[in-house]
């Protein structure tokens, strides 16, 4: 189990994560613990904390070889003793600290007072950021498992976590550990020509003081995201909390334009639902498969943002915010929040409360609007097979009856042949042919049956 590192005094306290932490652990002192040279290799200096929690051992990054860190990142072997390290995050950042790799890694902003500083690299950020009380804002594209171990370390991130950033196809989900949070997001876009939603994957470590985004191919929209924390001083202000709710928001509105796309795919489709297009039915079963795949996209976010919130007012009712973000109502001392009694972390909490139920809102339409579309392809899909076996019948029907006509007059031509074929055997001893009138009455016998089979086939619809 990865060590818990304590909160900092600061602006990012608090409500600036979204799992607040207690009122004990932003009280601790900063910079407690001994800091590790990060060139030390063979000796591998230690250090503890003041409690009684076990030593954290660590090793320089840089000294040791890609493919030795590479074979012992599962298990941290050899760079870190994963404990229960109760010093303050400032000493465990120094002790878990050294050069990273910054092949894979887009951008390192911190946030100060909401004013963005760039830097180059996540440790000298996270210092920064914890030095001038403010959080630091680390952007990772198809990161490699050596450079997230590096960051990892920087961070103390949890390593189930890393393991789930690591391996692709993850659900939409959050999990928390201790004061950090772990959000699986799936950007999606779509593709209108080939009726497909395409999906990325977007993994948010969210802590008191940091937050760490590792995206793949293809995903869009941090750099929108970025640019608008840089813009909007408030919202940079409220934290990585305050980032999360910024991505959750752009990944929501990118639903919503995906959705736009399938609604008008679902009313071309209602528009030729009387077409005999043989492929329509094939594209109501694709556009099915693609709005159950959204489906299962979209449905958990209502429970994270949820969680998200409850984790915010800590499950107290009186924490709640009219639209403009202003208490309905004060708790008194007996009614006092898990947040404490600071009145700048109470009123982010609130907002960002606001702010992540405004999201949430639109997730609870989005989902009713998706399962209304995937109704309206059901429905379709099943008219359109109701059709199809309607026409089916149709032609059947229509067979059966050139069938009785086909039959019918081969049995009209068929009494001529026959009686032509009997007298035209030419045998000897045939006393028809020596009939006076045994023409004209072999000619009488086949207009008479071919005359009398037609009336019998016209009179049963046959003709």
């Amino acid at each position: 189990m990865r060590g818990v590192t304590s909160r900092p005094s600061g602006r990012t306290g608090g409500a600036g994560a979204i799992l607040p932490s207690s009122r004990s652990s932003r009280e601790s002192p900063r910079g407690s613990g001994t800091r590790a040279s990060p060139s030390s290799v063979s000796s591998r200096p230690s250090w503890s904390s003041s409690c009684c929690g076990p030593t954290v051992r660590r090793c320089s990054i840089s000294s040791r070889s890609r493919a030795e860190r590479a074979s012992r990142a599962d298990g941290w072997v050899g760079c870190a003793t994963i404990g229960r390290a109760t010093g303050p995050p400032a000493a465990n950042a120094t002790a878990r600290g050294g050069p990273v790799h910054t092949e894979h890694i887009l951008d390192v902003t911190v946030f100060v007072d909401g004013e963005p500083v760039g830097h180059p690299d996540p440790v000298a950020g996270l210092e920064a950021a914890r030095r001038d009380h403010g959080w630091v804002w680390v952007e990772l594209a198809d990161v490699e498992q050596i450079e997230l171990d590096d960051v990892a370390r920087t961070f103390g991130l949890g390593r189930l976590f890393v393991e789930d950033v690591l391996e692709s196809g993850q659900r939409t989900k959050l999990e928390r550990h201790g004061d950090q949070s772990f959000v699986v997001l799936h950007p999606a876009t779509y593709d209108d020509d080939n009726d497909h939603v395409d999906f990325s994957e977007l993994s948010l470590f969210v802590g008191p003081d940091f937050l760490v985004t590792v995206q793949r191919s293809g995903c869009g929209g941090v750099v929108d995201v970025r640019k608008r924390l840089r813009a909007a001083r408030r919202l940079a202000e409220l934290g990585p909390s305050g980032a999360a709710y910024a991505i959750l928001d752009e990944v929501v509105d990118g639903y919503q334009h995906v959705a736009e796309g399938l609604a008008l795919d679902i009313e071309e489709i209602d528009a030729a639902i009387d077409s005999r297009d043989g492929e329509l039915a094939k594209r109501i079963y694709r556009l099915t498969g693609q709005v159950s795949k959204f489906l299962t996209v979209v449905t958990p976010l209502e429970s994270m943002l949820t969680g998200m919130r409850r984790a915010l007012v800590g499950g107290d009712p009186t924490l709640l915010a009219d639209a403009g973000g202003v208490l309905r109502h004060v708790p008194t001392h007996e009614e006092r929040s898990p947040l404490g009694d600071d009145d700048v972390e109470h009123r982010r909490a609130v907002l960002l409360d606001a702010l992540f139920g405004d999201v949430l809102d639109h997730v609870i339409r989005l989902e009713g609007r998706l399962g209304n579309m995937r109704s309206v392809l059901d429905n379709a899909l099943t008219l359109v097979s109701t059709l199809a076996s309607q026409r089916a019948t149709e032609i059947t029907l229509v067979q059966a009856d050139q069938t009785k006509k086909i039959s019918s007059w081969a049995a009209i031509f068929a009494a001529p042949t026959i009686v032509t074929g009997i007298y035209g055997m030419n045998f000897t001893h045939m006393p028809e042919l020596d009939w006076t009138w045994g023409y004209a009455g072999a000619w009488g016998l086949m207009v008479c049956l071919s005359v009398g089979l037609y009336i019998a086939f016209k009179r049963n619809n046959w003709l």
